[in-house]
């Protein structure tokens, strides 16, 4: 069967959109040589790709950067480091970590650390990571990242000399107050620490000393 000259195809696909997408005639008007069944195809895929995300863009909220339980153990900690000590929340471990190597340096970069113990010079003391309710997710594949992301975190911490913390989901003022006393040591005066008999203080020391290693 002999085609139709290319004329008359261009004639038909205009008079069939012509009616139906202003844009659409505009380009079949002015696709001269190029196949006009390309110029259609290739405006119906990007209408296509683009629908729905014309418009105003979202607005920014804010949130808040702990919840309940990590509000929780950031009073106890507060409340039982030397008044002069600082401690902060949501950490990155970029800031606190240097390596030559990027590719190792950028496997931490974007982690964060729960909360961070600084000295009154600004020196990173100890880093704390609170495993709670929600640490690793509901699935297994969720698991398996936060337990790859765990190690990654306490490898970097162990070459750096810097001492991790890792609290379990339930824990309780003596328990926080343990942690405390091994971090800042014996010569700083904590309120916790006076509450502390010589047991409780040699176990959170010993604790402590195992995450050194």
């Amino acid at each position: 069967m002999k085609r139709a000259p290319r004329s008359l195809q261009h004639h038909v696909l205009y008079r069939k959109y012509n009616g139906q997408d202003s844009e659409i005639s505009a380009l079949l008007g002015k696709c001269g040589a190029i196949p006009v069944a390309l110029v259609a195809l290739v405006f119906i895929v990007f209408k296509a790709l683009t629908k729905g995300k014309v418009g105003p863009r979202s607005a920014f909220e804010r949130r808040g950067v702990m919840n309940k339980s990590e509000l929780k153990m950031f009073g106890m900690l507060r409340n039982d480091l030397p008044h002069d000590w600082l401690l902060m929340c949501q950490v990155s471990y970029g800031a606190m970590l240097k390596n030559r190597d990027y590719k190792r340096y950028m496997s931490i970069n974007s982690k964060r650390a729960d909360f961070v113990v600084f000295s009154p010079e600004m020196s990173v003391v100890a880093v704390i990571e609170y495993q709670g309710a929600g640490h690793f997710g509901r699935s297994a594949q969720s698991r398996q990242r936060a337990e790859v992301s765990d190690r990654v975190k306490r490898q970097a911490l162990s070459e750096a000399n810097i001492p991790l913390v890792e609290i379990p989901e339930k824990f309780d003022r003596e328990y926080v107050q343990k942690l405390v006393a091994a971090i800042v040591g014996p010569d700083s005066e904590t309120s916790g620490a006076k509450e502390m008999n010589p047991n409780t203080t040699q176990e959170a020391e010993t604790h402590i000393s195992q995450v050194r290693r």
